[in-house]
């Protein structure tokens, strides 16, 4: 339904044509969201892999790859996923885990250290990396089989499944409900009892894989594998099971043709989600439409955004207002009075900017769990910037300025402001502001407070990088401006102050790198100056080495020689200014915290020098 406020215009055929039908994804409190369920064997449908909720935190189940598009389509904020689970190390289970560690931000990964070190062996094969380079790109978890993990404030128990090399099923219980997921196995009786009476597994092995068994009914939602025995399931066990656990049985491993009809088995729907119905708290009745929890959890994937609690949750949902606009539709006109803080739910919109020869450039994009808006918390008559168009069918949640502001300035009174509070898992910046504060007893009101210090900080940064051309350089950069926005102000806040060059002067990239904000430089390397030959080896080693390099870089054109600066080496990559040249410098310490936020483009950016709109050097 298109809601008030979604005006249509007519001429945007080619926005219409990669049009869609995304919609808002409410998070579950408890609950499955399903992103493959076939086999590694099916070339047309997506490997199995899960995303399992614990109140509004997602963990995902060897997720297949394409997994982050599978998000996208699904309209779920990144944010809110805070690890992998990896079962075991067969490429219909492990490569997606890979993947994702490559493409985006660090991710922990939950598995035992067996399994672990096996994943390491494998991939540092793959992908010609050494253990200790792909050790940074993400961290490590480790479980351990009959110690429960907390997550969410649920209990993960691991233990290892029946298959042919190391693997973990799981149980997560949470208040008093609980699902499973079998991974790989068989879960036969009759097997296990033989290879137990033969002597091939020993007592404990034998009652772990009995008592453990995912087919005992005593969950609310069973996810099992089935496949061709002895290394899976047989189909024949499930299709006998008693109809009381085939009503909560979801069968994954397997195409849709390999379950019998009528066996009163079913297959989870790849993008489905499903819920297991927990007691409901009073307090969490809908206003105006919005489920409170799911309200609140999507606030809290906001990072500007404070805790809030108390009445502050009710009151901020009674203004919010849920909209939906056609593709093509300008959502705001430059100049326009920022008046409502907009957070994207589902669908992508972009900002459009004018570059220095007039032509058009996507400033930025707009996706799910992104926002605009923030600027107003520290302007008093903030107006808009740039245009904002939606590309695709577009959903929103807006909550006026003028409630918002209250809570962001606390002049509206909060309930349990006062209640003392252990202020663990917050950001640095915001501890540092409560150390400054010197308190004795730290209260709800105490770390908002420093939390809204905290992201004022940010926002105000964020507004002067908007006008003094840095964000607008990383849209005219091949690589950055496939940035998402959260890496885009992670990066920009590290840069340093703007430095400014005459025309003809060097500019030193000695352990760092140097963004173009105005201006034209010529860039040289010349490797026969190179004397030591080991300066000449690329990252991976000496069959790739150094090319020659002479070319002008213009606005938007970002200088580093990222191995010289990884490894502390000199570079030989010389800089000069062509016409007045303005830079913002990114020294080494704040480039390695940035990539080891975002291993995926560490990896992409190894054996790089120069980086335009048209090139990577």
């Amino acid at each position: 339904k298109l809601e008030e406020g979604g005006v249509v215009e007519e001429g945007v055929e080619e926005a219409a044509a990669v049009d869609d039908t995304r919609r808002p994804f409410e998070v579950p409190k408890f609950g499955i969201t399903i992103l493959g369920s076939s086999h590694g064997f099916d070339p047309n449908g997506a490997t199995t892999g899960l995303v399992i909720w614990v109140n509004g935190n997602g963990i995902m189940v060897d997720p297949p790859p394409g997994s982050s598009m599978a998000l996208e389509k699904l309209s779920i904020p990144p944010r809110l996923i805070k690890g992998i689970i990896l079962t075991h190390c067969h490429a219909d289970h492990d490569a997606g885990t890979f993947q994702k560690i490559l493409k985006e931000q660090q991710v922990k990964l939950f598995t035992t250290e067996t399994i672990f070190k096996s994943f390491m062996r494998k991939y540092s094969a793959i992908s010609g990396f050494g253990p200790d380079f792909l050790t940074q790109l993400f961290v490590f978890c480790p479980v351990k089989i009959g110690v429960p993990m907390e997550f969410g404030g649920a209990k993960f128990n691991f233990y290892y499944s029946f298959h042919t090399i190391p693997c973990v099923g799981f149980e997560v219980e949470l208040e008093g409900e609980s699902m499973c997921y079998s991974a790989d196995t068989n879960s036969d009786p009759v097997v296990i009892e033989k290879m137990f009476a033969e002597g091939a597994i020993g007592q404990q092995r034998r009652d772990m894989l009995i008592n453990k068994s995912p087919l005992r009914g005593d969950h609310s939602l069973i996810f099992h594998e089935a496949g061709v025995p002895p290394i899976h399931t047989p189909m024949n066990l499930l299709v006998d099971l008693p109809e009381e656990i085939k009503a909560k049985l979801f069968v994954v491993h397997v195409n849709g043709k390999q379950i019998p009809a009528d066996s009163g088995l079913k297959q989870g729907n790849d993008f489905d989600t499903l819920c297991i119905d927990m007691d409901r708290d009073p307090s969490a009745e809908n206003i105006k439409g919005q489920n409170l929890s799911a309200f609140s959890r999507l606030l809290s994937t906001i990072d500007i955004l404070p805790t809030f609690y108390g009445d502050s949750v009710p009151a901020l949902a009674q203004a919010a207002v849920r909209k939906s606009y056609e593709a093509g539709t300008v959502l705001c006109e430059v100049g326009a009075d920022v008046d409502k803080f907009t957070i994207f739910t589902a669908g992508q919109a972009d900002e459009v900017a004018a570059s220095s020869d007039g032509s058009k450039v996507v400033n930025r994009q707009y996706k799910v769990g992104d926002y605009t808006g923030e600027t107003a918390f520290v302007e008093d008559a903030a107006k808009t910037l740039f245009a904002i168009t939606a590309v695709t069918n577009v959903h929103t949640l807006e909550i006026p300025m003028s409630v918002l502001k209250g809570y962001m300035t606390m002049s509206t009174p909060i309930s349990s402001s006062s209640q003392v509070v252990n202020p663990t898992g917050l950001k640095q910046a915001v501890l540092n502001r409560l150390k400054a504060m010197e308190l004795s007893t730290i209260t709800r009101g105490d770390v908002m407070r420093a939390q809204i210090a905290a992201s004022m900080d940010d926002v105000k940064a964020y507004a002067a990088l908007q006008s003094d051309g840095t964000w607008a350089a990383l849209s005219q950069n091949l690589v950055m401006k496939e940035f998402t926005n959260v890496q885009r102000k992670d990066f920009v806040h590290l840069l340093e102050a703007p430095e400014s060059f005459e025309c003809g002067q060097s500019v030193d990239i000695q352990s760092c790198g140097i963004l173009i904000i105005e201006g034209e430089a010529q860039v040289l390397l010349d490797p026969s100056s190179v004397e030591d030959e080991d300066d000449l080896s690329t990252y991976r080693g000496n069959n790739n080495r150094m090319d020659f390099i002479d070319m002008q870089v213009k606005v938007g054109g970002y200088l580093c020689d990222m191995n010289s600066v990884l490894n502390e080496k000199i570079t030989y990559v010389t800089c000069e200014a062509l016409t007045d040249l303005k830079v913002r410098r990114l020294g080494r310490g704040g480039l390695i915290q940035f990539l080891t936020r975002n291993p995926g483009l560490m990896v992409q950016l190894l054996d790089t020098r120069v980086l335009t709109l048209d090139a990577v050097e």
